[in-house]
C-alpha cells in the first residue's frame, strides 16, 4: 500500500474545505473571463466545490 499527502510534514493546520469553497466562489464570481482550475484527482469534494461555483455564477464546468 502506498499513500501520499501534500504538506503532511508541515506544522500547523489547513483551512476547511468549506472555507476553500467560499474562496473559490468569490474568485469565480470576480473573474471577467474564463477560469482555469487544477486539482488532485483524488480530491472529489474540491471538484464538487468547483461545480457549485460554476453553477452559482452561470458558468460551465
Amino acid at each position: 500500500m502506498m499513500s501520499d499527502s501534500t504538506n503532511v510534514l508541515s506544522p500547523g493546520r489547513s483551512v476547511s474545505e468549506t472555507a476553500v469553497a467560499e474562496s473559490l466562489l468569490r474568485h469565480v464570481s470576480a473573474a471577467k473571463g474564463r477560469v482555469v482550475a487544477t486539482q488532485f484527482a483524488s480530491n472529489i469534494h474540491r471538484l464538487g466545490s468547483l461545480k457549485a461555483a460554476a453553477d452559482l455564477t452561470g458558468r460551465k464546468l
